[in-house]
């Protein structure tokens, strides 16, 4: 199914993506409208997305074609209205490229490349649920109308689907029964490590909870069979969320108090970390990255940069578990909102660092000259004056 389902349906709740303060004022009717429309939209879609041979015969092209295009309509004009004042760049990228790539797969669709289409909503499918559970920030989906169709997707799909709506109790149920699943663990056991780190980010970032984080851990252990460098990982993980358990709970009412802990956090991370890649500081960079996204929608505009800055860090830190680019886009608007400064220039040699090893290879060093051009323009706005 290539995660086509989740994505469309990630859709709906991406944009309740807002600050605590928005969270708690009145839902504009545009929006409550809006989300309307997308559930009717994806409704119509769904059976044709759940069946693939369906998706591809001619009778429903049409209809799929028309749905689309709706959809694409729907994307394009909720990530223009002004309600969606983010603060965070990350989920501003995340909403323009959800944007973009939904008209791309309906063009795709138009130029009768259908499977074209299907794999560009595939790769965009990550965003949602990266967003969804980077903190506690919006409401759950406890009844969205999905049908019965969702209860026969796999259980990794399904899983991902009930965590990008906010369902978070059946996502984190679902997970916990692919943990279990010894014949996914032999045979695909990246597959089951990706459901180890959905239920670990949802536990730590949006549940902020040690006592369950640890029964996750615990779980994970008690398979047999678990690779090597999955044991360690766990082992790592363990240590951490037991010392967070004995952690006397901290009140961390403002912004300035989440910042400093976190940047506490970090820096116990770094300590962990024999070498850049490894895995052993991630529960950390969770934590960290939780407090920081708090901070984000509280703090004074003057703070932004230097928050930017920590978030990329923990994203950068995090990338191997999906988050791919995500930190560049940080370190990019830290540049942006604090332009000819000291940070600036810090941000600007993480961000071209991350840049030049993006487009390395065995071949050397490849940089379209696209991007040259905004390392350039980038580069100037951080020189110090």
């Amino acid at each position: 199914m290539n995660h086509l389902l989740f994505l469309l349906f990630a859709t709906l709740p991406f944009f309740f993506s807002c600050s605590q303060t928005e969270k708690k004022e009145a839902q504009p009717e545009s929006l409550r409208s809006g989300m309307h429309d997308l559930a009717s939209t994806l409704s119509n879609l769904l059976p044709y997305i759940i069946d693939r041979e369906a998706f591809h015969q001619d009778k429903n092209r049409e209809v799929i074609e028309k749905n689309t295009q709706h959809l694409s309509e729907l994307s394009h004009q909720m990530n223009q209205h002004n309600f969606l004042k983010f603060h965070d760049p990350g989920l501003e990228f995340m909403s323009n490229a959800f944007d973009t790539e939904i008209k791309r797969a309906y063009n795709g669709l138009k130029l009768g490349h259908r499977e074209y289409a299907r794999n560009i909503l595939s790769t965009v499918s990550g965003f949602c649920i990266r967003c969804h559970t980077r903190n506690q920030t919006g409401p759950q989906f406890l009844a969205l109308g999905l049908g019965t169709e969702v209860k026969s997707l796999p259980p990794i799909p399904r899983g991902e689907l009930y965590a990008a709506t906010r369902q978070f109790d059946l996502a984190l149920s679902t997970f916990k029964q692919v943990i279990l699943d010894q014949k996914l663990l032999r045979e695909r056991p990246f597959d089951w490590e990706r459901a180890v780190r959905y239920a670990m980010s949802i536990s730590v970032r949006y549940r902020e909870n040690p006592v369950e984080t640890l029964k996750i851990i615990e779980l994970i252990l008690s398979q047999p069979n678990i690779p090597l460098f999955l044991r360690k990982d766990a082992e790592g993980w363990k240590k951490n969320v037991k010392s967070w358990i004995k952690e006397k709970p901290a009140r961390l009412t403002t912004a300035e108090a989440k910042i400093k802990r976190a940047e506490s956090l970090l820096e116990e991370a770094k300590r962990l970390q024999s070498y850049p890649t490894d895995r052993a500081g991630d529960l950390l960079y969770l934590r960290a990255s939780d407090l920081v996204h708090q901070a984000l929608s509280e703090s004074k505009s003057k703070e932004r940069a230097h928050l930017y800055y920590l978030v990329a860090l923990c994203y950068e830190a995090l990338r191997d578990l999906g988050y791919w680019t995500l930190h560049e886009h940080y370190y990019k608007a830290c540049i942006e909102s604090s332009a000819h400064s000291v940070i600036a220039e810090t941000c600007f040699a993480r961000y071209q660092e991350s840049i030049y090893s993006g487009y390395s290879g065995s071949s050397g060093t490849s940089i379209p000259p696209e991007v040259s051009k905004e390392l350039r323009r980038l580069e100037l706005l951080s020189e110090k004056r």
